[in-house]
């Protein structure tokens, strides 16, 4: 699935075992991924699942083998299994990543040790080779003739990995987080929202205690952001509250803890395929007047303008 593998989920695999008791996955037929389509060119955007469609024909699956009216039995009951993709299916994931299983490492072996060591022409007359000339010259298969696809590859599979490592709460997920020091009175609930809108779909999660507490792990798109409603909790400044997923915050809106926000460290929001995605801050803090003392801070290349009454004074000077 992180690789958009279209040939080898609902067919081409099979399961193995040397005792009987220890299983594992072996694929084939592995050329078309990371967004192409059987028939040749780019057309699935990151993430992609069992339940991804054709974008201009809602009736055709992305993983060939699958349709309206054919489905893999043996996926269909371990989706169905919630202990299976609940917690299996997590703590695998995580010992993949543990192992090596990362983007850092994926890309090195992709560039380092495949694409760089020959030249794009290489790659564009073996494209024509198997795809155009094998179809008569066709040249809906021109497609196919993209070169080492580098630049692609980076993002697509970034994103891949991201989405994946979020929705399992594992890997690199983990590693990028927003800090905050804030304390808060509990109060009734509704009272207190602290809303995430993401740049694409993905999962959020948010701690307090270094991760001691968990206030959940809830999925975001642009139209449905995570909102988490904090007013039944208390925030104390020594406990350090966490904003994990950060990589894919577009807008972040902590105005429930306008005035008693002490600290805010967002340098966990970059990543270096991704950049800094957060466009919009919100402290809480409003301009009243033209003579409001403007903040503006960095994180990593990416502005962030922030407006605040000029009777505030060093209340944002820990933002960074």
């Amino acid at each position: 699935m992180r690789f958009g593998l279209v040939d080898s989920v609902e067919r081409n695999a099979q399961l193995k075992t040397y005792d009987g008791q220890h299983w594992h996955y072996e694929p084939w037929d592995m050329d078309i991924a990371i967004g192409d389509k059987n028939n040749g060119g780019f057309a699935f955007y990151p993430p992609m699942n069992r339940d991804t469609k054709l974008p201009t024909d809602a009736s055709i699956y992305a993983y060939s083998g699958r349709s309206n009216a054919t489905s893999n039995v043996l996926w269909d009951c371990l989706e169905a299994w919630d202990y299976w993709k609940d917690t299996l299916v997590p703590k695998v994931a995580q010992a993949l990543y543990d192992a090596g299983l990362t983007y850092g490492n994926i890309i090195q072996m992709f560039d380092k040790e495949y694409s760089e060591k020959w030249s794009e022409i290489l790659y564009n007359e073996s494209g024509h080779y198997k795809y155009v000339e094998a179809r008569g010259n066709d040249n809906d298969w021109l497609a196919w003739m993209q070169g080492a696809g580098v630049g692609h590859r980076h993002w697509w599979l970034s994103k891949s990995m991201n989405y994946y490592d979020a929705m399992w709460t594992v890997g690199d997920f983990n590693n990028h987080r927003i800090y905050l020091a804030v304390t808060k009175d509990a109060h009734a609930a509704g009272t207190d929202l602290l809303t995430i809108k993401p740049t694409s779909d993905t999962f959020f999660k948010v701690t307090q205690s270094s991760g001691a507490t968990t206030l959940g792990t809830l999925p975001a798109t642009k139209a449905n952001p995570a909102v988490y409603d904090v007013s039944p909790y208390t925030f104390n400044k020594k406990d350090p509250t966490h904003i994990y997923g950060a990589t894919f915050i577009e807008e972040l809106d902590l105005s429930c803890f306008a005035q008693k926000l002490e600290t805010l460290t967002l340098t966990g929001a970059y990543d270096e395929v991704l950049g800094a995605p957060i466009k919009k801050l919100n402290i809480g803090i409003p301009t009243t007047t033209v003579s409001a003392t403007e903040l503006s801070g960095y994180v990593s290349g990416t502005r962030l303008a922030l407006s605040a009454s000029s009777d505030q004074g060093d209340a944002l000077g820990n933002i960074k």
